[in-house]
């Protein structure tokens, strides 16, 4: 069972915006541990991927997320991605809080 109501609170006690939360909110229903591109969770949450970098930033700054850039020699340019850090992210199913 997932510790969502945990990570969620955590969310909204923190001072962030609305976009913020929507692109934290995309990020906790990936379902998964492991780094996510920007640019996916971006467009889940309705944004470009210019458009959240500023929300990205609100979320690294209130201790939700962190940020890794990572250069794709086959396009010749550094893609972010993103992942909850450990603090708040929710428990992997069968794995006890």
């Amino acid at each position: 069972m997932t510790n969502l109501p945990v990570a969620l609170s955590k969310a909204l006690a923190s001072d962030i915006t609305d976009r913020a939360f929507r692109l934290y909110a995309a990020l906790l229903f990936t379902g998964s541990h492991d780094w996510s591109a920007l640019t996916d969770l971006a467009n889940s949450a309705a944004l470009t991927s210019h458009e959240a970098r500023g929300p990205l930033l609100e979320l690294c700054t209130a201790g939700l997320t962190e940020k890794e850039r990572r250069w794709v020699p086959e396009l010749k340019t550094h893609r972010a991605y993103v992942r909850l850090l450990e603090a708040v992210a929710p428990a992997p199913a069968g794995v006890a809080a």
